[in-house]
């Protein structure tokens, strides 16, 4: 696969690379792509895979990929969007993540802090599936947000 990624757009451990899909890039990328993000997307409403390919390639959100260049194997395959509240609190969230061998990339995320300082963000978001059901049964499971500041 050949790819040209954004040069400061790039972090890497090891053989692992964190890249940022470029838009004009996302057709390409996308059948690899798409299956990793697809058991992610089908457990919420609020992000499908269609969405996901049409607003990555307009620049709505932004389509990011950890790479294994020895093996020449995406790991996993993450989507984020850059909310701006009320307030001007300007965020990066993190709406979609799929993949495998967490442990060799879950470290990487320090590039979109990076990259969400040089947007102009205060933090960045993930938004996941909670795990309060069990205490609250009444309560439907949607989501839980787990924030960190950035860039103050």
């Amino acid at each position: 696969m050949h790819l040209q990624m954004e040069e400061n757009h790039s972090r890497s451990s090891s053989s692992v690379e964190l890249w940022r899909i470029p838009e004009d890039s996302v057709d390409m990328m996308w059948p690899v792509l798409e299956p990793l993000l697809a058991k992610a997307t089908a457990r919420t409403p609020k992000v499908d895979t269609e969405s996901i390919l049409y607003e990555a390639g307009v620049g709505i959100c932004q389509l990011w990929v950890f790479f294994d260049k020895e093996e020449q194997e995406c790991l996993a395959a993450f989507v984020t969007s850059i909310h701006l509240y009320p307030s001007n609190y300007k965020t990066i969230k993190i709406l979609a993540l799929g993949g495998k061998e967490m442990h060799r990339w879950k470290h990487l995320i320090s590039g979109i802090e990076e990259w969400g300082v040089e947007e102009g963000c205060t933090a960045v978001e993930i938004v996941g599936r909670p795990g309060w059901g069990k205490i609250y049964t009444d309560y439907v499971e949607t989501e839980r947000t787990f924030s960190k500041e950035i860039g103050r």
